[in-house]
């Protein structure tokens, strides 16, 4: 999980995109008023996760005036429009997240995060590899030996959401904040005909004001 700052305006999202990339970005040259994939792969440190980089790239982006992120947007090279018109996020309300966004899509949501500790107090199950004997199969195993996990509330709705994050040494702050993730699914038991829930397995988060 990552904290990132959004932009104040446009100038400032600009200058910080349209940066030149890495010095083996033989393409790319800052200040040139295109911003293309290695210039924002090097703002958002996800160099081949194309979908995370998109998502980081719209979280930073929440700052702004919806018409001031159109106009960062067709700073995009061609190729980076196709990326993100790929993997656009969805800017959903928790009340809405357990029937809008499709799997493996990335979402965007405020709310109040509260960890849950205890194993016995969430059942939920994920696909996982394990290696045997150099032989790797994919077992089920809990949710929560895999992620830190959340219930992620909205105080207006009463709603909640599951959310997970990977890495154990960082907890998510236990005020209101905007979360980034991608939409996934878990089992509810350990057969393949237990019924699922949608949890959103988060990659980004920013403080509001």
């Amino acid at each position: 999980m990552k904290e990132i700052s959004v932009f104040k305006d446009k100038a400032e999202a600009i200058k910080a995109l349209d940066n030149g990339g890495r010095f083996y970005s033989l393409l790319a040259k800052a200040n040139d008023g295109v911003i293309d994939n290695s210039e924002l792969a090097k703002v958002a440190g996800t160099f081949g996760q194309k979908q995370r980089m998109i998502l980081f790239l719209d979280m930073a982006l929440q700052g702004l005036a919806l018409e001031e992120q159109e106009e960062v947007i067709n700073y995009l090279s061609n190729d980076l429009r196709k990326t993100y018109l790929r993997h656009k996020s969805s800017v959903v309300k928790i009340e809405d997240l357990k029937q809008e966004g499709q799997l493996n899509t990335n979402i965007i949501t405020i709310g109040f995060p509260k960890i849950i500790e205890i194993k016995d107090e969430f059942e939920g199950f994920v696909m996982a590899p394990v290696v045997s004997d150099k032989v790797t199969t994919m077992i089920m195993i809990p949710l929560i030996e895999q992620y830190q996990v959340y219930e992620l509330y909205d105080t207006e709705s009463d709603a909640d959401f599951v959310v997970t994050h990977h890495g154990k040494s960082e907890h998510l702050p236990g005020h209101k904040i905007r979360i980034g993730g991608v939409i996934k699914e878990m089992k509810l038991g350990k057969n393949e005909n237990s019924s699922t829930q949608r949890f959103l397995e988060a990659h980004f988060y920013s403080e509001l004001d």
